[in-house]
């Protein structure tokens, strides 16, 4: 559902410098993974998301970064061809559309809300709001990842 990149230079260094380097931003990145992990996992159990099925839950991975200079690659993932609603609840519906009448006869929905039975000649589902339970955590995780590297402060 989204994607970082880092950038980092070491032209000008040693090979043992590079080799320390990598090691420390690798050990970073993954230790900042599994702590965005543990908050996405925690919005999908209750705290954005309620668990029903456990299907989007169970596309929740991560891979840890391997420092291999000059591209290392760590990610954070979920969701999948399998779970399309979690895109639906994580960026919201797109627009409000018609609920339509049951059969090729019918001139009326019938349907009750809110204690009450109604009769309409239509009805305009209202979109869906969004609920972020991945962005919401990735967004100022990757930030403050970024800063923290760029910072030198691992």
């Amino acid at each position: 559902m989204g994607s970082w990149t880092l950038n980092f230079e070491f032209a000008d260094k040693t090979p043992e410098f590079i080799a320390e380097m990598t090691e420390n931003i690798a050990r970073t990145v993954t230790f900042s993974l599994g702590e965005m992990m543990e908050k996405v996992e925690a919005n999908l159990t209750g705290g954005v998301l309620q668990r029903r099925t456990g299907d989007l839950l169970s596309t929740l991975s991560m891979t840890s970064m391997q420092p291999n200079y000059p591209v290392m690659v760590g990610s954070l993932q979920v969701g999948g061809p399998e779970t399309l609603y979690g895109a639906y609840n994580e960026f919201g519906g797109l627009k409000e559309y018609p609920i339509p009448k049951d059969g090729t006869e019918a001139t009326v929905l019938h349907f009750f809300w809110e204690g009450r039975e109604w009769f309409r000649k239509s009805v305009m589902r209202r979109p869906l709001p969004a609920r972020s339970f991945f962005h919401s955590v990735t967004d100022p995780g990757m930030a403050e990842l970024k800063a923290l590297l760029e910072g030198g402060k691992f």
